[in-house]
């Protein structure tokens, strides 16, 4: 898991907006879009409509103006990862 992957997981524990994740890893939003589409594409992460229906599944981002407005949560299976393969 790259540097970047891992410290986008540490954030997730908990629904955390595009912009909170840029401004807390100090990472430009193309960085961060293209990290986040690697790590939905393989399931560690998922969108979600806000904070408040971190329950409900939302559809997946597709541009980077998507992104920007989303909100984002880690898997079980992510989590999993990210804590298997430490730092």
């Amino acid at each position: 898991m790259e540097e970047l992957a891992f410290d986008v997981m540490e954030e997730l524990h908990f629904v955390t907006s595009f912009r909170n994740l840029c401004t807390r890893l100090e990472c430009d939003e193309k960085q961060l879009t293209d990290v986040l589409k690697d790590m939905i594409g393989r399931g560690w992460v998922r969108s979600v409509p806000s904070p408040e229906h971190e329950r409900e599944k939302a559809t997946a981002p597709q541009r980077g103006d998507e992104f920007s407005a989303s909100f984002f949560l880690a898997t079980k299976e992510g989590l999993l990862a990210h804590h298997g393969m430490g730092h």
